[in-house]
């Protein structure tokens, strides 16, 4: 071996090897791998995102369109009951806005993209609901039969509405839908109305 090809040798085995992030070894494949990783999960987690959006939206949507109507029937069973005619009156309104609320969702929901995991969902939202409306209407009976209907009426009516005036809101904050929008923006404002003139006929009676 010359001295030529010593100095080579030497050479080559003391040149740094070109460093990557960190101070990894530069590899263009293990970089494409990383950036594709990345990428994929920032698009899981925007769809996660989305998905449990939407999920939630129907969650609301069908629990605000199933306590209308439950408080709807609960209303002509036991709102022509009331001895009071303010309070029979008051609560006449509110199944007015109650059955046009239900029907302006419904029309809106039944154009959403069914699936099974929404039908799901959907039918335990009903069964509670269902449970809760038997619970109310449980205790008006007993209030019925104790000679105590309006109070638990009045008692009742201003919960659910306070609930549903809550529940709407939740739904108008995450919707993006322009016409449920307006929908829920009226409904509010209705039922609204008819909590001021509930709490106003409570401070009458009281």
């Amino acid at each position: 071996m010359d001295g030529m090809t010593y100095l080579n040798q030497i050479s080559t085995k003391q040149k740094p090897q070109k460093q990557g992030f960190a101070g990894l070894p530069f590899s263009p494949k293990l970089l494409k791998f990383l950036i594709g990783a990345i990428i994929l999960t920032v698009i899981i987690i925007v769809a996660s995102m989305l998905l449990n959006s939407g999920d939630k939206n129907t969650k609301l949507a069908t629990q605000i369109i199933t306590k209308t109507e439950n408080l709807t029937k609960t209303i002509d069973t036991y709102g022509k009951e009331v001895k009071a005619s303010n309070l029979r009156s008051i609560t006449a309104t509110l199944k007015g806005v109650l059955t046009e609320t239900q029907k302006g969702i419904s029309d809106i929901s039944s154009t959403a993209k069914k699936d099974k995991d929404s039908n799901n969902e959907k039918n335990k939202t009903i069964k509670e609901e269902t449970t809760h409306i038997e619970e109310i209407n449980g205790k008006l009976l007993n209030a019925k039969l104790n000679g105590q209907l309006d109070a638990e009426y009045l008692n009742q009516i201003v919960t659910e509405t306070t609930l549903l005036i809550s529940l709407e809101g939740n739904l108008l904050e995450k919707t993006k839908n322009d016409q449920l929008k307006e929908t829920l923006s009226k409904s509010m404002t209705d039922l609204q109305n008819v909590l001021n003139q509930l709490n106003n006929y409570t401070s009458l009676a009281s």
